[in-house]
């Protein structure tokens, strides 16, 4: 620690006075990968001196998929640096498809009931046949085919390179356009597939490696320290929410949560800025030097923070409460940069996503996937659907204006 316990001749302590000045009260997070990071920064060198450096730089830029090239190799610490890669690769997807089966199915529904004599070249029971490539899926044609060779490989390449081409179906002169709405369910399986593959693993309930590692298993994560990552994996916690109910949190002094509360929300985001600005002012009165110079180089505690809140997040969005989501969602996004980057991560606006959508904002939710356009162009299919369904549901309203 550097603060000083007696007096010195230094000038700065001339101008000062003898003694330093209680540290500031603040909570206290002990072996977690935060308070390593900044008390015992040579823990960082010493995982950049084990692992690729280049997959970190990707992680910290919330590039998942470089990440999970870089760190390459046999190596059990490369390996569940990589598992943290994937993890990040499929909670992506499966936020994605989340949308993208809703959007297809609601579309295919307000249609019908809109034109209940118009021909179904698509099937509506396709929507929710994508994770076991049920009889729906039939209506994919040839494409289906490319899901289960992906599946089977773990090798999307092929898939990917057809998803911005529209799927053609129907018997008519003119057959119907319409994209693959399995698309983000095969490629989310696919990246859990690689994650527990680098654990040893089958199910998330026995990874249990990924918490025998170091910082390799809770560098930049919502989860604090092994043991939170552990639990929420025994008690069957699902990946993207493992941290939302961190016990190594309570030392923040969060409240519990309530759920479906939208003021409780905002007090819990409340809390916790004023918890981590609190931590903040006691390190830079304790912390080491090139501790806190990291901390600031690399945002360590902002990065915890919107993990956590977005962590948060899903939880409400599985529990069915979208307007709880929103307030965790709206609380963790960074608003003066609207680009996947450091400051927001392509999860941060695929949760957004899901969440208005639910909320039953279709434009907005289409609004939150542009950013994502440039980093992965495979979010055209949805784009183009939940444009289909604002649409639609614009005409349904004023149609219903209208008659009224």
């Amino acid at each position: 620690m550097r603060a000083a316990l007696h007096c010195t001749v230094a000038v700065s302590a001339l101008l000062t006075g003898c003694g330093d000045p209680a540290p500031p009260a603040g909570p206290t997070l002990p072996d977690t990968w935060l308070q390593a990071m900044i008390e015992e920064p040579t823990r960082f060198e010493q995982l950049l001196e084990q692992t690729p450096r280049e997959g970190w730089i990707a992680l910290h830029r919330n590039d998942a998929e470089d990440a999970w090239a870089a760190f390459e190799g046999p190596d059990p610490t490369v390996r569940r640096a990589r598992a943290r890669a994937a993890w990040e690769m499929a909670r992506l997807h499966e936020n994605l498809a989340r949308i993208h089966e809703s959007a297809e199915f609601a579309y295919l529904s307000e249609r019908r009931e809109r034109n209940p004599d118009e021909p179904q070249s698509i099937p509506i029971e396709l929507a929710r046949d994508c994770a076991q490539l049920g009889a729906g899926t039939e209506a994919l044609g040839p494409r289906r085919a490319l899901h289960l060779a992906a599946r089977e490989s773990g090798d999307p390449t092929e898939l990917l390179a057809r998803a911005q081409e529209p799927v053609q179906t129907g018997e008519g002169p003119v057959p119907v356009a319409w994209f693959d709405p399995c698309l983000h369910t095969t490629l989310a399986q696919i990246w859990d597939a690689r994650a527990l593959r680098d654990l040893d693993a089958t199910q998330w309930s026995e990874a249990g490696a990924w918490a025998d590692g170091g910082l390799e298993s809770t560098l930049f994560a919502a989860w604090l320290d092994r043991i939170d990552l552990r639990k929420a994996m025994e008690r069957g916690a699902s990946p993207g929410s493992f941290a939302a109910q961190s016990p190594a949190t309570r030392a923040l002094g969060l409240p519990d949560r309530v759920p479906g509360d939208t003021r409780a929300a905002r007090g819990e985001a409340r809390t916790l800025d004023d918890a981590l600005d609190a931590w903040r002012q006691r390190l830079d009165a304790e912390a080491p030097e090139a501790g806190m110079t990291l901390e600031r180089d690399l945002g360590l505690i902002r990065r915890f923070r919107q993990e956590w809140l977005l962590a948060r997040g899903t939880l409400a969005l599985e529990d069915g409460h979208p307007a709880e989501a929103l307030v965790f969602l709206d609380h963790a996004r960074d608003v003066a940069d609207r680009n996947v980057g450091p400051a927001n991560s392509a999860r941060l606006f695929a949760l957004l996503a899901a969440a208005r959508f639910e909320s039953g904002r279709d434009r907005e939710a289409l609004d939150a996937l542009h950013p994502l356009s440039e980093a992965h162009p495979e979010v055209l299919g949805l784009r183009e659907r939940l444009g289909d369904l604002s649409v639609l549901r614009a005409l349904t309203r004023t149609g219903d204006s209208k008659e009224n």
